[in-house]
């Protein structure tokens, strides 16, 4: 590690005045520059190989040099242009391939130059197997390559192929890299291991008849997909048998190198169904992770990198799904086949194996499911026997074969025992591993190069670090490489602030024990901490159910402005714990050469979350009472808190032995700015929702799942099924409106007739869509694309019909006008104000109704646009009329700033009819809300508290109205409870007498007017005089009424 240090502060990029003045910028102008005409040279090529793309004396990439033939276009221009199959060199092949790995270093696509021509990529990559295989004599006959690649110049090609199959979405690079993962992987299992997979799939069944066929036809063509990679696997484990050697050549830091990357590429291609598919079974085949672990280098722990890698392939190894279909199993499929397992390796044992495994066969399999107990069982048969146990499970070859390199093992018990173990023990569930990850980053992540490399990261070594890819396994996969890659970031983000404060703090070593000498603004010396309660596991658990410690601060001696930061510590805050213990003594000065981690004596940091605030009595102090006081917290010099630590990590700690030595060495309290110390709930809600798909409660809808996770048709997520019948309340402001926003209409009619720009209908409008195929299929939930009706091709093969139906026509006939006369006063005004709510007033274009009409419908919608061109009109309208055509669905609206969702909220309030009590507003920004008639703080989280607090008080308010004019007595209006009971036994049982004597009244009208139990609430409601005048229509006041 401190070797890898050193070589990555020795890089440095070559700023702008030595690239200028660099010998390679003048040969790349007289060679290559685009004034050029010198002719190609061989010579030129293997020079500038030898003396400046590769360090003669470590036989690494020298990275300084590459970026200036990269910058000159040296793989563009002058190497890829004149490479030949029959006449290049290895060098030139070699360059290509070093040069196209620093594209993809920098971030730069390495594939786009070889766009230009296909075929000659197809015959490069052709090129590469052979050369790899050591076969370019008899592929290529008259090639001037005749030696095998040097494994430093395999990790070359490695680099390459591991780019190459992360970049699946090149249909240039696919064509070449899937066939090597295909089904004809398959031809080196044995025939009835293949045959018991075979068996339960039909498709593949067809699939293998077929390539078998081709392949006793032309088995040239099938060369390189059936041989490439195991060919790779068996140099990987001919170079891993030599490691650690004991001389520790330069030699073996390449052959190491070499392992970690076809680790790297055996993780990636592992972690994507499409390279997946056929290649885990082979894995399997040949026992790869097994060998892995089993290998000295892994059990010597030589390597940290190594056996992170290889934890990262079992991972993947063990993934919970289906490798086929691609679909991730349910906890029950799991379990069932785990179970069939069992239950299959207890048949043979019965059958064949009897009386040694007779116990083992009987025995229940809760007994025999894990690794120790399935080792433990089976121990017990000689190495013949259990050969043939391994055989009949066909988890190795029938037959014994000399040529093959995996026959020293199965004369070894231990390396059959893992076998067997590793195929039918029970695996540990997603969930209980999500459950045994810590959450805080500690101190072995933070400087652990593998995982957090130095700023100045070349990229010569490879990192343990999940990839966001394309494609994903499932939501799962994707959740939990987001989770560790987060974890990470803030890991890099502690990291820093850990340094900067032990460097102000300046620990030296005193003669009772640590002294700061210096101080920090956001890092004090801890003057008390011990841990006050371990709670006992819950059921099934073994870890802790929860961890509190106590701590404390001495606050004294701080400046004014510190102390009241410190004391602005509340409860959910997340602290740091950070034990040093240095061995430089005061009045010393520390080496700055020397690692940080030794410099200072850096031994733990753990993370922690503060539970309570307690006072010097050791009490809980309320926070929330006293803020209602209005009264500060009494610190007096001393703040003790009471913090949660990381259950997980603490089980960790203790079963390494370590528990004591890390937690009574704490000696420094961290805390971190409050918006860089997010990453807790972030993390948390990562870990709810991986639960969550685990429990096949998905937060995806279905539709979205595939294209989500990089598989199948984008388009296929638009308009997955369309609406049929939607309200579009205000979009359209007359009929014209409307039919020209539709052009693409087949027929609009209202009922049974047919609709014109003349029709007497007005909004809004209630719209049925009908789309049918044009040739008599029906097609209502259409998959098309977002474009417009007339450019669309899935809507060229449809007809759209659409059914209007208008709730507030112009067909006023003189009776009702005449009836409207006499209609009361406060049923006009009532009517007015309901009829005055609030219009978009907007004209929207044609594009802009597509848009809300393909927001109707299930699936993703795009709107995109220049600034003013009505984006945001557009959403306020989609969101109005979602709220109303699906009102028991919830809306989410997210956006990049608080400006662009505050400009949003005041639209959606102002414009639209949408109920204040169903807006939210959350985050920091609704301070800076400008409401007309509201206070922005109403729309917070606390402040829809606060308003539904007040809604109840005006409605028990109006219940006690109500009462009274009534006339029941008691304080019915006193609460939530007493109201119902008011309801229940006055208000319902004098509407049902009422409903009664209407019934059996020979006059209605007149009965109404009688005998209405709620007259006198709403007279004085609408202030009238007199309750007869609530219904002036009743044959009594017609004559008054004229």
């Amino acid at each position: 590690m401190a070797a890898r240090r050193s070589e990555k502060a020795s890089y440095s990029a070559p700023s702008v005045n030595e690239i200028v003045k660099d010998k390679l910028t003048y040969q790349s102008l007289e060679n290559w520059g685009p004034e050029s005409k010198a002719a190609f040279s061989g010579d030129l090529v293997n020079d500038l190989y030898n003396n400046e793309i590769i360090d003669g004396s470590s036989g690494r990439v020298n990275t300084s040099r590459v970026m200036l033939l990269e910058l000159s276009q040296y793989l563009e221009r002058y190497l890829w242009p004149h490479w030949d199959p029959l006449k290049s060199s290895l060098v030139h092949f070699l360059s290509i391939i070093v040069m196209a790995n620093e594209k993809a270093r920098e971030g730069v696509s390495p594939f786009q130059c070889f766009k230009e021509d296909k075929e000659k990529f197809g015959q490069f990559f052709k090129f590469l197997m052979a050369a790899t295989m050591n076969e370019t004599a008899s592929l290529f006959p008259g090639s001037p390559v005749s030696r095998a690649l040097s494994v430093s110049e395999l990790k070359f090609v490695l680099i390459f192929l591991i780019e190459c199959f992360q970049s699946l979405e090149e249909s240039l690079v696919q064509a070449q890299v899937t066939r090597l993962v295909s089904l004809p992987l398959w031809v080196a299992l044995s025939e009835g291991r293949r045959n018991k997979i075979l068996q339960t799939n039909k498709v593949l069944q067809k699939q293998w008849t077929r390539m078998q066929q081709s392949i006793r036809s032309t088995p040239q063509n099938y060369h390189f997909e059936s041989h490439f990679v195991p060919h790779l696997c068996s140099l990987f484990f001919q170079h891993l048998s030599t490691l650690p050697s004991k001389e520790n050549k330069a030699e073996d830091q390449h052959v190491l190198q070499f392992c970690e990357r076809f680790l790297e590429l055996i993780c990636d291609l592992l972690s994507q169904i499409s390279t997946r598919r056929f290649l885990r079974t082979f894995l399997d085949w040949i026992h790869f992770t097994i060998r892995c672990r089993l290998s000295t280098l892994f059990i010597s722990h030589r390597s940290t990198l190594f056996n992170q890698l290889v934890e990262k392939l079992e991972f993947y190894d063990d993934f919970q799904i289906d490798d086929i279909t691609g679909t991730a199993l349910t906890i029950d499929e799991v379990t069932e086949r785990h179970c069939e397992g069992i239950q299959a390796m207890q048949v043979i044992a019965f059958s064949f194996f009897q009386p040694t495994l007779r116990a083992f066969a009987l025995s229940n399999m809760a007994a025999i499911e894990s690794k120790t107990s399935l080792m433990v069982n089976l121990s017990v048969l000689p190495n013949d026997d259990l050969k043939s146990f391994c055989r009949m499970l066909f988890l190795i070859p029938d037959t014994d074969d000399a040529n093959d390199a995996r026959m020293p093992l199965y004369n070894d018990n231990r390396f059959l025992l893992n076998v067997i173990s590793k195929t039918f023990a029970k695996k540990t569930s997603l969930i209980d591993t999500l459950e045994e990850t810590p959450v805080y980053p500690t101190d072995q992540i933070m400087w652990d190069d593998n995982i957090l490399p130095m700023s100045s990261y070349t990229g010569e070594h490879c990192l343990s670090l999940p990839k966001l890819s394309l494609q994903y396994l499932s939501v799962f996969d994707y959740l939990w490489r987001n989770f560790h890659l987060f974890r990470l970031e803030a890991a890099y983000e502690i990291r820093e602030d850990v340094e900067d404060a032990i460097k102000r703090m300046k620990p030296r070593k005193d003669v009772k024990g640590v002294k700061m000498t210096g101080w920090a603004r956001m890092a004090q010396q801890l003057t008390q901490f011990q841990i006050s309660h371990v709670a006992p596991p819950r059921l099934g658990m073994q870890r802790p159910d929860h961890v509190l410690a106590r701590l404390s601060i001495d606050t004294r001696s701080m400046p004014h402005e510190i102390r009241a930061e410190w004391e602005r510590i509340r409860p959910h805050d997340v602290l740091f714990l950070i034990g040093v213990s240095p061995s430089t003594e005061i009045g010393q000065n520390t080496d700055d050469k020397v690692d940080f981690v030794q410099r200072f004596g850096l031994k733990a940091v753990r993370g922690c979350q503060v539970r309570d605030i307690l006072n010097n009595k050791g009490q809980v102090i309320d926070i929330h009472q006293l803020q209602l006081e209005g009264k500060p917290i009494p610190f007096e010099g001393k703040i003790t808190l009471l913090v949660s630590l990381d259950p997980q990590q603490y089980f960790l700690d203790v079963q390494s032995g370590k528990g004591s030595e890390v937690y009574e060495g704490m000696n420094i309290l961290l805390r971190r700015n409050g918006k860089e110390n997010n990453f807790r709930a972030v993390l948390d809600t990562l870990r709810s929702l991986m639960v969550q798909e685990q429990r096949q409660i998905s937060f995806l809808p279905e539709w979205l799942t595939d294209v989500f996770l990089g598989y199948g048709d984008p388009l296929s997520a638009s308009r997955v099924r369309n609406s049929n019948d939607i309200d579009f309340r205000d979009t359209f402001v007359d009929l014209p409106h409307l039919i020209s926003s539709f052009p693409s209409a087949s027929s609009i009619t209202s009922g049974s007739s047919p609709v014109s720009p003349a029709s007497d209908l007005a909004p809004p409008f209630r719209i049925k869509f009908r789309r049918h195929s044009r040739f008599g299929l029906s097609s209502s939930s259409s998959k098309s694309s977002l474009s417009s009706s007339s450019s669309s091709d899935g809507d060229q093969d449809n007809e759209l019909f659409l059914e209007i139906e208008s709730s507030s026509s112009n067909k006023t006939s003189k009776p009702t006008a005449e009836k409207d006369l006499n209609r009361p006063q406060w049923y006009k005004n009532l009517t007015q104000e309901f009829e005055a709510h609030k219009l978009s007033g907007i004209k929207f274009t044609k594009s802009q109704v597509e848009a809300i009409e393909s927001a109707m419908s299930e699936g993703l919608t795009m709107v995109v646009g220049p600034p003013g061109t009505g984006k945001t009109d557009v959403a306020v309208q989609i969101v109005h009329l979602l709220y109303h055509n699906f009102p028991q669905q919830r809306i989410l609206l997210l956006t990049h700033s608080n400006q662009a969702l505050n400009q949003l909220f005041e639209k959606i309030r102002n414009l639209t009819d949408i109920d204040d009590r169903h807006l939210v507003r959350l985050g920091h920004g609704e301070k800076q809300l400008k409401m007309e008639d509201a206070n922005s703080f109403q729309f917070s989280q606390a402040g829809r508290v606060d308003m539904m607090l007040s809604r109840r008080l005006e409605l028990l308010q109006t219940v006690s109205h109500l009462a009274h004019s009534m006339q029941v007595e008691g304080d019915v209006g006193s609460s939530c409870e007493t109201a119902s009971y008011f309801f229940r036994f006055f208000v319902q049982a004098r509407w049902s007498e009422f409903l009664r004597l209407v019934q059996l009244d020979s006059s209605p009208l007149d009965a109404i007017s009688t005998h209405f139990p709620f007259s006198a609430y709403f007279s004085s409601i609408f202030s009238l005089s007199s309750p007869s005048l609530l219904f002036p229509l009743g044959p009594s006041s017609s004559s008054s009424n004229g």
